[in-house]
């Protein structure tokens, strides 16, 4: 045997001798075959896996076949009994040689299908002996197995007549538990992928057989009972795709059999994926495989040509939901939403609109008040919202903008020399106007300097909290009133896509955490989970107690015209606090999301006080499904709801490790109680039946999971806001800058500056910021630049919180280190990359239905203005000031790991080859991560990741490392949850942490 597997030539030589049997004669034949047998023995481990890889290169399906042939041949003509037995002996062994082979090499079903011998392996080999040599039924079994799956034999093997083949098999296995048995049950898993095979498998009455060897699931064990339900299960799911199939499944009790199977099912955790599958079965053959939508995509659409759709190259978000470099592609990812995420989708996406001259003067002016929508408005046949871009819009790319780059100039004039030779010192010299200060002058009846904005909080001193709030180190405004008749004025002229009906009461209070420690939730138990799913199995099967109701509905708020109409006269506002307490006990809760970030899309009552809720995907797009932040009135005090939101896409979530909504009540707010808390009880998150729309294929396998949770109210007619995590819209970043800007003017010590970087798809006004130390002639030349970004997730509004934190700490912090800071380099800081998905309450998109976090390669100056000027003021600053940025960091929330870490790039961990030729300076890549590990109790060393995979190419952190060649590029990650590790070990993320880690970041920066 050593011999053999050292040296090619010898099982070559073996092979030879088989093909000339003839001149070796029978016997020797037969011993050959016993030693081709004993090579692929499991027993012999690695010396076998060389025998196979050397049958592999050897090519040996040709020789096989003629081999085959030929002790074919030879069985069929041979008189004498014992030549028979021996040569019916050598067939059985050449056929373990030939599955041992086969089964490790995953183009032999094509390479069958090529030589067109998919017939003969059937008919002329397994026919033959497998009815007649009991010996051969493994090899044969394995051999088949690995014919059908592949979709074009296992179509050719269904014409055959394969499904009679194996009816007739189960008389000679029997249903007594074996191997053999389960290799027959994943060969029908596989044959039944095919519609065609399905109907076969009906037809040949195989349904009943697979019943009767599940019957005596309760004689398997161990993982060859997991084994054989999810053969079981995975073939009823391909069968129940046809009416008939699901009529039949339903007929013969099959479903009945499962729900024995689920009460009894083993407590292992590998059985709940079993049960998940066996939910999505029952709903599929009862009709409740598809969400109670009449479409999926998302009823707000904001309409691009099709002419500009085409042009598009730029990587879309996979999710999977889910990565985290923000990368997190919903699904897979090593980056931003995951750890391991990431469910994915593939949005082709809807495009954004700018005029060429974006980066044009007049385009960097505050902007200005607009009372409606600029762009034209219009309703499609089926009634969405829809809005027009310009058809004319055409692709640019970085490359051909090179003779743009002077326009950037004006956002670095603090580098510039004055006529007498000195550099600006004054704040007021360079500092611009945010929107929010630019529209203080402007009045209107309901919103005026005189009057009383409608909709502010009655009793200024019942929310003392905000600035006694230990999450408010630092306070930069003198009136509430003036800060929410701001918000008031902001709120009404930002650009939105669908109408909007109210300004939300906990943004409008600026609301913070109630609390400044909440503990995480154990992780969730799995018998919780268990119970939820086959509840929804029993439910589904048993037939409704409950007629369901429809409570909310956004598609049909957005096709009542009238409604519409009357809600874009009337200004934004709040009347909660006039409207708590009431309550009407003949209706059931009633829910809201009509303003800025909420999504809900539909409410339906399924219980007493149970509801299922569908969450709005994001624009013009049918996928990211994830974020939610909507209002409930008419509540019920002391009575527990449940919330099942049905049309979740992540395929995992933080939900079932200790994470809880967040949850804001407006009757404590008024009672000195205010602030966001976490909140809920009986918390899971899994698989239900729904079949996932994450793409336009009719037959797909991907389902739905649903976030369970149960809350009870304190107060009876209660107003209630619940979110997927703390909100930070964009009109409270505005109205906090101007603030923050007011407050600053005093200082003269500091450069602070406020541009318009551009205007967004829609319209909207997107901030820079610079911040550093004045500039003499001899600090000039040793400045270095930082370049901060964050929220170009719209859902991973933790991430705004960080850049709160680190925006309050430059300009009011009153250490050394500030002063350190701001002496050693200038920050310029985007706090908002994708103003249009917070607005309109996305998850991971914009109005394209793009994530931007996969257009960094190749920016569009018009479908993605924000990343395309982000890239062009570092690319100035490389190519123009020739300054190299000290850093570049995006900050992200990740949905999949607890803690704060970075992702960084690094040479040796890319996956392109040139890239490993290159030497990484550990010290530089290093230096950032371990300050922060130093000094933030919330930093996670030993999570950060430094890959640079393919399919980050295109994401912030890559882009900016590969074309700039800044190696100090990195995504910021911050949990939706919190911590497992360190001091705050079990504790949930809270404002007060996600302000100090943006403090800690910068702290970090000095020992750069």
């Amino acid at each position: 045997m050593r011999y053999v597997a050292d040296d090619l030539l010898g099982l070559q030589i073996l092979l030879q001798n088989m093909e000339e049997g003839n001149n070796i004669g029978t016997k020797k034949r037969e011993s050959i075959s016993k030693v081709l047998r004993e090579l692929v023995n499991p027993k012999h481990g690695k010396l076998r896996a060389t025998i196979i890889n050397q049958g592999i290169e050897l090519n040996y399906l040709p020789k096989s076949i003629k081999i085959l042939k030929d002790l074919l041949r030879h069985s069929s003509n041979c008189k004498i009994p014992e030549e028979m037995e021996i040569v019916e002996s050598t067939i059985v062994n050449f056929l373990w040689f030939l599955s041992a082979i086969a089964t490790n090499d995953s183009s032999f079903a094509r390479h069958v299908r090529d030589m067109l011998k998919v017939k003969f392996f059937h008919s002329e080999v397994y026919k033959k002996i497998f009815f007649a040599k009991s010996a051969s039924h493994y090899p044969l079994l394995k051999i088949l197995r690995q014919l059908s799956k592949n979709d074009d034999t296992a179509s050719i093997l269904g014409k055959e007549g394969v499904m009679t083949t194996i009816r007739k098999s189960f008389s000679l296995v029997g249903t007594t538990p074996g191997g053999k048995l389960l290799i027959i049950m994943d060969i029908l898993s596989q044959l039944t992928k095919k519609k065609t095979n399905s109907t076969r498998f009906q037809k040949a009455g195989l349904l009943v057989k697979v019943m009767q060897v599940f019957s005596n699931w309760e004689l398997w064990r161990g993982q060859g009972l997991l084994r054989l339900s999810k053969f079981l299960i995975s073939t009823y799911n391909h069968v129940a795709r046809t009416p008939s199939g699901r009529k039949a499944i339903i007929k013969c009790d099959a479903i009945l059999q499962i729900r024995k199977f689920c009460d009894a099912c083993p407590s292992e955790r590998s059985f709940d994926e079993v049960l998940m599958r066996i939910s999505g079965l029952v709903a599929t053959c009862y009709h409740k495989d598809i969400l109670p939508l009449d479409k999926v995509e998302s009823p707000i659409v904001f309409q691009v040509p099709d002419a500009v759709m085409k042009v598009q190259d730029c990587g879309s978000s996979s999710d999977d939901e889910g990565s985290d470099d923000g990368d997190e592609d919903d699904d897979k990812s090593d980056d931003n939403g995951s750890d391991d995420d990431v469910a994915s989708s593939d949005d082709s996406g809807d495009k954004d609109k700018n005029n060429d001259n974006q980066s044009s003067d007049d385009d960097m002016e505050p902007l200005k008040v607009r009372s409606k929508l600029k762009l034209s408005t219009r309703r499609s046949s089926t009634g969405d919202h829809q809005q027009s871009l310009p058809s004319n819009m055409q692709r640019q790319s970085i490359s051909s903008q090179d003779s743009k780059l002077d326009s950037y100039k004006k956002f670095f004039t603090e580098f510039e020399v004055t006529k007498n030779g000195l550099f600006h010192r004054k704040v007021t010299e360079t500092k611009s106007t945010p929107m929010a200060m630019s529209l203080a002058s402007l009045v209107d009846e309901n919103l005026n300097e005189t009057s009383k904005p409608k909709g502010i909080p009655r009793s200024e001193h019942k929310y003392s909290w905000i600035t006694d709030n230990k999450d408010c180190e630092y306070v930069y405004w003198t009136s509430i009133t003036e800060l929410r008749r701001q918000y008031s004025i902001v709120a009404n002229s930002i650009n939105h896509v669908a109408p909007f009906v109210k300004i939300p009461y906990p943004d409008f209070a600026f609301a913070y955490s109630q609390k400044s420690v909440e503990n995480m939730l154990p992780t969730t138990d799995r018998a919780l989970l268990r119970s939820k799913i086959i509840s929804y199995i029993s439910r589904t099967v048993g037939g409704e107690s409950f007629k369901p109701k429809v409570i909310y509905s956004l598609d049909s708020l957005l096709t009542n015209t009238e409604e519409n109409s009357s809600a874009k006269q009337k200004p934004l506002r709040n009347r909660d606090e006039k409207e708590i307490g009431n309550y009407n006990k003949r209706l059931g809760l009633e829910f809201e999301s009509r303003f800025e970030s909420g999504n809900l899309r539909k409410a339906i009552q399924v219980g007493e006080r149970d509801y299922d809720l569908l969450i709005t995907s994001d624009v013009n797009s049918r996928h990211h499904n994830q974020w939610f932040y909507f209002q409930v009135s008419n509540t019920v005090n002391d009575k527990m709801y449940t919330f099942n939101i049905i049309n979740c896409t992540k395929t995992n979530s933080l939900f079932n490790y200790g994470m809880q909504p967040l949850y804001y009540s407006v009757t404590d707010a008024t009672k000195g109680k205010a602030g966001w808390q976490r909140s809920g009880h009986s918390i899971c998150y899994y698989k239900n039946g729904y079949k996932c729309a994450t793409s336009k294929k009719r037959n797909c396998s991907k389902v739905y999971h649903t976030l369970s949770f149960s809350l009870s109210f304190a107060h009876k007619g209660d107003i209630v806001y619940i979110a997927y995590h703390l909100p930070y819209p964009y009109t409270r970043l505005m109205v906090e800058l101007n603030a923050m800007l007011k407050a600053s003017e005093s200082r003269d010590d500091i450069i602070v500056k406020y541009d318009t970087l551009c205007q967004s798809l829609n319209k909207n006004e997107v901030p820079l910021l610079t911040i550093t130390s004045q500039l003499d002639e001899r600090s000039v030349n040793t400045r270095e630049i930082i370049f901060l970004t964050s929220r170009v997730h719209p859902g991973e509004s933790n991430a705004n919180w960080v850049m709160k934190g680190i925006l309050e700490f430059l300009l009011f912090g009153k250490t050394s280190h500030v002063q350190a800071l701001l002496k050693k380099y200038v920050f310029k800081i985007v706090p908002m990359l994708n103003v249009e998905g917070v607005i309109n309450g996305c998850h991971r998109c914009g109005l394209t239905s793009e994530d931007l976090n996969r257009c960094w390669k190749m920016p569009s100056e018009i479908l993605h203005p924000t990343i395309f000027h982000t890239k062009m003021l570092i690319e100035y600053c490389c190519k123009i000031l020739n300054l190299t940025p000290a850093l570049y960091c995006d900050l992200h929330g990740h949905s999949r790991r607890k803690n704060c870490f970075f992702y960084g790039c690094s040479f040796s961990k890319s996956w392109q080859n040139k890239d490993k030729l290159e030497l990484d300076d550990s010290k530089c890549l290093l230096s950032l991560p371990e300050s922060m590990d130093r000094i933030s109790s919330a930093f996670c060393l030993s999570y950060c990741n430094y890959d640079v995979r393919k399919s980050r190419e295109t994401t912030a952190r890559v882009a900016v490392w590969r074309d700039y060649r800044i190696p100090r590029s990195y995504t910021l990650e911050c949990s939706y949850c919190g911590f497992d590790r360190g001091q705050f070990k079990g504790i949930a993320f809270g404002t007060n942490h996600l302000l100090e880690i943006g403090k800690d970041l910068c702290k970090s920066c000095l020992e750069l």
